[in-house]
């Protein structure tokens, strides 16, 4: 994101109120980050390298979506997986040496990964906890040379090999953000939205939960 002005170190005090001591979220309930100004918010989130808010009311609406046997993949901090109860996976990206030094380039600053984050990319971390759905908060599609347009990370999620593997697939993003990934145009696709979304991403109102599920 295009970086803006800081906010007021007193915001920026009551928003780190949203981070335990070692830097996790903690979700919240979403009445409560009405009260900053929006812009603020998202320069936050930037900061601090926060994409997807974990708010209450967005982590009980998954709870009752997804079963017991759920996996997080590219969990960053873990937010979710955490007030979920899931395991909590991620390669690791943006702890590379080489990736480092490219969000350095650009401004961006890296997520610190918590302990209780296992370091697993999604192929292995199916393998390993064989779940019955996976779940992902702005997870990256995997890039294709063919579709540059559609943008998307090398290293990325390839959607194509994650629905063949598991029955339903969730995932908490922005219908802007991450229109470029194959799996929108999913016959089995449905999009969830409400008010009580809340994210890094220039425009709130396309918040979502997409969700495929293959069981039928």
């Amino acid at each position: 994101m295009q970086i803006a002005q800081a906010p007021p170190d007193e915001v920026l005090r009551q928003l780190d109120e949203l981070l335990q001591p070692e830097g996790t979220l903690i979700p919240v309930p979403s009445v409560r980050l009405r009260r900053f100004d929006y812009t603020h918010l998202r320069v936050w989130c930037h900061l601090r390298a926060v994409y997807g808010i974990p708010t209450i009311e967005l982590v009980e609406y998954l709870r009752d979506l997804m079963p017991t046997d759920a996996l997080e993949i590219g969990a960053g901090n873990g937010a979710f997986g955490r007030a979920l109860g899931i395991p909590r996976t991620d390669s690791y990206l943006q702890s590379w040496p080489e990736i480092r030094a490219l969000y350095a380039a650009q401004q961006q600053p890296v997520i610190d990964y918590p302990g209780d984050v296992e370091c697993l990319d999604y192929v292995d971390a199916i393998e390993k906890y064989k779940p019955q759905a996976v779940f992902g908060s702005w997870v990256t599609h995997k890039y294709d040379p063919g579709n540059h347009a559609a943008g998307g990370n090398v290293y990325g999620v390839s959607w194509e090999a994650l629905l063949a593997r598991c029955p339903l697939c969730v995932m908490y993003g922005n219908k802007a953000v991450h229109q470029g990934n194959p799996a929108m145009k999913h016959p089995k696709l449905r999009r969830l939205q409400a008010p009580w979304m809340w994210s890094r991403a220039r425009c709130p109102e396309d918040n979502a939960v997409f969700i495929w599920d293959l069981r039928e």
